[in-house]
């Protein structure tokens, strides 16, 4: 068998580390493709983010529409990067109230009929301006949807104290629709996101117990009179409210304040504005720019 010569050695010895050469560089390229793959299918570009959203719940529509507070109310929330939600006369029912803590609502303006009872005591049934009639508490309020009254359906939550037939006078006759109350709120299955509410309508805060239902199921704060008022008054403050959390920024406690030293209190009824729970008051709806980067 021929000896290899030197010469034949080196060959055989180039020709080796030459293939080692070329597996190590082979290893690493498909190492530097497998890294930009992960690195391509990592880098996926930002989705854009959903604007945050509102509803204006209108089922006083069908009995007293204003659809200048409505289209203005949603201007000025669109303007503020919200996205709008209308849900106006009989399109208000007791299912909707079902499903709005699903939405994800960062506001809902509730602009409804309203109504309370005093407690049924015999004093109060006898002579209603007796001291035990004024001094009974108020029975919890109750927000009108926009659907009629009729038998045979909503029957467990009528049962149950969910539900309740609401009766107002058009000046004709009486209407009747079915009306949400606190126990309605209380028993949803879903919370509401740090919803902030705002109720446009009376009696929103003749006692705490419409504003707690809420509070309990997640709402951050809510805004409500504490008596009677008129729609045109409502509304006319309702849109400075807006306009005061929304465009100038202000909290709670400063909007509130500010729009009760514009309007003053209902002129026929005497109802004041106000919000629940009282340690809420320092929260604001627009966001204060982050400032980021050192100082120069």
């Amino acid at each position: 068998m021929p000896k290899k010569g030197k010469a034949g050695t080196r060959r055989a010895v180039k020709h080796a580390v030459k293939s080692t050469v070329l597996a190590i560089l082979a290893m690493a390229f498909s190492v530097c493709v497998g890294v930009a793959g992960v690195i391509v299918m990592w880098a996926v570009p930002d989705q854009p983010r959903e604007p945050p959203r509102a509803a204006i719940v209108d089922s006083l529509w069908v009995m007293d529409a204003n659809p200048g507070f409505l289209s203005r109310s949603e201007e000025l929330l669109e303007a503020a990067g919200l996205a709008v939600d209308l849900y106006v006369g009989s399109n208000v029912t007791v299912d909707l109230f079902r499903r709005l803590p699903i939405i994800g609502y960062k506001l809902i303006v509730f602009r409804v009929h309203s109504a309370w009872e005093v407690a049924d005591t015999e004093a109060t049934a006898a002579n209603p301006t007796s001291t035990a009639a004024v001094d009974a508490p108020p029975k919890p309020v109750v927000f009108f949807t926009g659907e009629r009254f009729q038998g045979g359906i909503h029957v467990s939550e009528l049962v149950a104290g969910e539900v309740a037939c609401g009766a107002v006078y058009d000046g004709a006759r009486w209407l009747e629709f079915f009306a949400v109350s606190p126990l309605a709120i209380a028993g949803s299955r879903e919370r509401f996101a740090g919803t902030v509410v705002v109720v446009d309508s009376c009696y929103g805060l003749n006692s705490t117990a419409m504003a707690d239902a809420f509070v309990r199921k997640g709402a951050s704060v809510y805004v409500a009179w504490d008596g009677g008022v008129t729609s045109a008054y409502s509304d006319e403050a309702t849109e400075r409210l807006l306009l005061y959390l929304f465009r100038e920024g202000l909290s709670v406690d400063a909007a509130v304040r500010r729009t009760m030293n514009d309007v003053g209190p209902d002129p026929y009824y005497g109802g004041l504005l106000s919000y629940y729970p009282p340690e809420r008051g320092y929260l604001k709806m627009r966001e204060e720019p982050s400032v980021s980067g050192s100082a120069r």
